[in-house]
């Protein structure tokens, strides 16, 4: 074995810590405990402290990135006049990412890998963000899609991997539309210490994707801007005022499911909701029944929400205004 060893050694192929190399002269060259992978700051420097074991009088020195988009690195010195094997080397930070970092000291080199972060993760306050890092563009146009594109910026930015609950809370979710931008705040569990904070993100619309996603449309006689008008010649309380609205969802998703409910409690009053049945020919289509039961206020139009119910949550509010025949215009 000892044989062996001593063979390939004479080659230069015994493989040996990243800080260590054998060069294919046979000789080996070891650049000290500081020469270890590292992170820095974009916009910020860090300098390694190095040490030749075996130093050559004169020996070239030189420091190579194999991106300089993400880190720029320069030697102290150019060539060991002194013949110490003493140097350094400056690292700097220029924009997010990882690359390599290979220092030559001679005829041998070796290599340790840089990892760049925009903030160091204590320190992310989320009202810093700014403009572009505050817009997210999520995959579909949910909340559960918002939520993760949110995490992997967060998590790239601070090199971590962010959790919800744990180092974040949503909130305040709103949907967005081809004609309106959506927005969810997002505010930093302190505690965990990773992040803090609180900040808007602006939610653009996906067109790409717009198609895949659920939307309940209503239809029928009287039917309008999501409201079903119900008229009635007469002004008292328990009136039989019945009608059917034609519901579809476009797009429906595996396994989803059409519900209904009346929200708040009061409005049961002046409406009921009946039966919602599903089309046994097109399971995308339903019928639901509704009943008025006396005129409603003007000023607070009775409303239920229509919720479909798949891996997100697509909701439409639906308005029932119960009128004398004639005072519709």
């Amino acid at each position: 074995m000892n044989k062996l060893l001593s063979f390939l050694g004479s080659f230069g192929m015994i493989a040996t810590a990243s800080n260590s190399v054998i060069s294919c002269f046979g000789s080996s060259v070891s650049f000290g405990s500081g020469f270890k992978d590292s992170s820095v700051e974009v916009g910020k420097k860090i300098t390694l402290d190095l040490k030749v074991d075996k130093p050559q009088k004169n020996a070239e020195i030189k420091a190579e990135t194999s991106d300089g988009d993400i880190a720029r690195v320069a030697p102290s010195i150019s060539s060991d006049d002194a013949g110490n094997g003493i140097f350094s080397v400056d690292i700097s930070g220029t924009d997010v990412g990882e690359c390599d970092i290979k220092v030559t000291y001679g005829k041998s080199s070796a290599s340790i890998k840089v990892k760049v972060i925009r903030l160091s993760a204590q320190y992310l306050d989320l009202a810093t963000l700014k403009d572009d890092d505050l817009k997210i563009k999520p995959e579909m146009n949910y909340q559960t899609y918002a939520k993760k594109a949110i995490l992997k910026k967060l998590s790239d930015i601070t090199t971590n991997d962010i959790k919800e609950k744990q180092d974040i809370i949503f909130s305040d979710f709103e949907q967005a539309t081809k004609d309106k931008e959506g927005k969810i705040v997002a505010t930093a569990n302190e505690e965990m210490s990773k992040l803090k904070g609180k900040t808007t993100f602006v939610l653009l619309f996906n067109e790409a994707q717009s198609a895949q996603v659920p939307d309940i449309k209503v239809t029928g006689d009287g039917v309008e801007n999501n409201t079903l008008t119900i008229e009635t010649n007469s002004d008292g309380i328990g009136q039989e005022l019945y009608r059917t609205i034609n519901i579809q969802v476009l797009n429906p998703a595996k396994n989803g499911y059409l519900q209904t409910y009346v929200l708040p409690a009061a409005y049961s009053f002046y409406i009921e909701v009946l039966e919602l049945k599903q089309d046994e020919s097109d399971s995308s289509k339903y019928t639901l029944r509704i009943k008025g039961k006396t005129l409603t206020d003007a000023d607070d139009t009775p409303y239920f929400y229509l919720q479909y119910m798949a891996e997100e949550k697509t909701e439409l509010q639906f308005f029932v205004k119960v009128v004398k025949t004639g005072s519709v215009k």
